[in-house]
């Protein structure tokens, strides 16, 4: 399924690819039941449902729920996000974040803690909130850099 600005995309049972990479941004994904791919664009909600959902926020400033399942959050893919990410529901033992296509390695994060959540920065740049997550609880293998 495919929008573009200000949709709202329903996956419903099975496993879907809701995308609005190539939109201008305020859309709703919900992929329901199976393991999905969402792929946003900017300012998006994207919510993953039941299943192993992979979840891609796009330009920035989108907000990321997995749902159950063991997920997996690009939170970068080739650029710097515009604005940082939120990833509501990230489960430090079982899912995992990815960065690709910018040359970074685990030493150049910077994670830190703000209040009852955690930051995500890299050079001084805003990628992601984790929402109720400890940063303490964070190490190289919740992360994919490539």
């Amino acid at each position: 399924m495919v929008g573009n600005f200000n949709d709202q995309l329903d996956g419903g049972d099975g496993d879907d690819i809701l995308d609005v990479s190539n939109g201008q941004g305020n859309n709703s994904l919900h992929g329901g039941e199976g393991d999905d791919i969402l792929l946003g664009s900017v300012n998006d909600q994207l919510n993953g449902g039941a299943g192993d959902d992979i979840l891609n926020g796009g330009d920035g400033g989108s907000t990321m729920t997995g749902g159950t399942g063991d997920d997996f959050f690009w939170i970068a893919n080739g650029f710097i996000p515009l604005t940082a990410h939120t990833i509501t529901d990230f489960e430090v033992n079982s899912e995992a974040i990815g960065i690709a296509g910018l040359g970074i390695t685990f030493q150049n994060l910077t994670i830190t803690q703000v209040g009852s959540d955690t930051l995500i920065s890299v050079f001084g740049t805003d990628f992601a909130i984790l929402t109720g997550v400890e940063a303490s609880d964070l190490n190289s293998s919740n992360f994919v850099l490539a």
